[in-house]
């Protein structure tokens, strides 16, 4: 039989149990003999997580710290990030200085100077800023500062310091509230001059190779004090019958003040109702309702107050004709009701004053060949009241004009022949009456 049909014959046996499981201890033993064990699956990486946005942290300004007059000098921002990295900002950040007048600065860093000083730069971008001291003053040149004091070590505001010889001759620096101050562009030997008001001026002679201070202090000037005004102090209102002291207060030039009640010449000028006495010592006494000015006099000084003597005020005012307004001389007036303590008029002009008033107050007002009228209004402080008489044969209704500090709007009616009362205190009753 030949070999092909043997394997024939052997692929057709029917397969066992025993074929299969010596053919697993084969493929069992192949396996040893290759590894050591099996082969571990290789790992899938995971996803990492998304990396933190890098931001500013801090920005840099970097650049000349010193620029002469005239000159100009060009700036850069770098910014830092979070990650450690840079960048230059400079054309991105937002640019100033905080004294324009020394020096100014562009969008892009460049700044240029205007004259000495000192200023302060500053760049911006988004939530982060830094500033820079930049100084201008010419190469060679130093800066001298200090303050300016009195002998009691008090501040001297105000006080000037100037470059009278040396290298920048002709610098003037204002001392602060502080007495502080700065000069810029001083070099090797100078003369300084220092002067306050009120104050003894000096001359300080320094020697400038850096940066340096100098504390100066002046010795008042002492000047003898001159007067300078006079005030008189006293009560306003007084009792209607009653006696008060008055003083006489004299300021010098220094701020001191000096009684001088005994040395001045006293004297009260009458204006409305009862006069009063004033002595030699400034000792008032009053006798019944009005008002006067309480006046002193030394030398070429003079100073007066108004007192009114009693309760109420003073209504005044102008009579005039209702249609042209004119004033109208020779009229009457008469106070039918309420408080007032004096009245007067000027017949030629037609202007009348009450004094003494408070609270209502009736007037009647009347003059030939016009209506006569009753005016009510309430006096709680001095008033300017005008009252227009209109002619007795106008057909125009009777009116009140009123102007000046009456506290609420007076009512007005009119009537003919009113009833004359007396005036509310014992005296006088009315304005003298002219024969018509």
């Amino acid at each position: 039989m030949s070999s092909r049909q043997n394997r024939q014959r052997r692929s057709d046996r029917p397969w066992t149990v025993a074929t299969a499981g010596a053919v697993l201890i084969a493929l069992v033993a192949a396996g040893a003999g290759c590894s050591e064990g099996p082969t571990p699956p290789t790992p899938v990486p995971l996803p990492s997580p998304s990396a933190t946005p890098s931001r500013v942290s801090a920005v840099t300004i970097t650049g000349p710290d010193t620029i002469a007059p005239g000159g100009q000098g060009q700036y850069q921002a770098i910014a830092k990030y979070t990650d450690g990295s840079t960048k230059d900002l400079t054309a991105n950040a937002t640019w100033s200085s905080s004294k324009t007048e020394v020096l100014e600065i562009d969008g892009n860093g460049l700044a240029r100077s205007r004259q000495r000083g000192m200023a302060s730069l500053t760049v911006s971008f988004m939530s982060v800023s830094q500033t820079f001291a930049v100084r201008v003053l010419e190469p060679g040149t130093f800066v001298l500062s200090g303050t300016i004091g009195g002998a009691d070590g008090q501040p001297l505001a105000g006080a000037t310091v100037a470059v009278e010889s040396g290298i920048g001759t002709g610098l003037t620096a204002t001392a602060g509230a502080q007495g502080e101050f700065e000069l810029f562009g001083l070099a090797g030997a100078v003369q300084l001059g220092v002067s306050a008001p009120g104050h003894q001026s000096r001359s300080l002679s320094l020697s400038v190779t850096r940066d340096d201070t100098t504390h100066v202090f002046l010795t008042r000037v002492t000047v003898a004090a001159e007067p300078s005004g006079l005030k008189v102090t006293g009560p306003d209102r007084i009792s209607e019958d009653g006696t008060v002291q008055y003083a006489a207060t004299l300021t010098n030039s220094d701020g001191s003040r000096q009684d001088v009640t005994n040395l001045v010449t006293w004297s009260a000028i009458w204006y409305l109702g009862n006069p009063f006495v004033i002595d030699g010592r400034g000792v008032v006494r009053t006798s019944g309702h009005g008002r006067s000015f309480v006046r002193a006099r030394l030398g070429p000084f003079e100073h007066e107050i108004v007192v009114n003597a009693g309760s109420g005020w003073i209504v005044e005012g102008n009579i005039t004709d209702a249609t042209t307004g004119q004033l109208l001389p020779a009229a009457e007036f008469l106070v039918v009701g309420g408080q007032a303590y004096g009245a007067s008029l000027d017949d030629w002009s037609g202007t009348y004053r009450l004094f003494g008033a408070l609270g209502p107050v009736r007037l009647q007002v009347s003059r030939y060949g016009y209506v006569t009228r009753i005016v009510e209004f309430t006096v709680t402080r001095d008033a300017v009241i005008h009252v227009a008489l209109t002619r007795a044969f106008s057909e125009h209704p009777a009116q009140v004009v009123f102007s000046g500090r009456a506290e609420s709007f007076p009512k007005v009616s009119s009537r003919q022949g009113p009833k004359r009362d007396n005036l509310h205190h014992s005296g006088a009753a009315s304005a003298p009456r002219r024969s018509k």
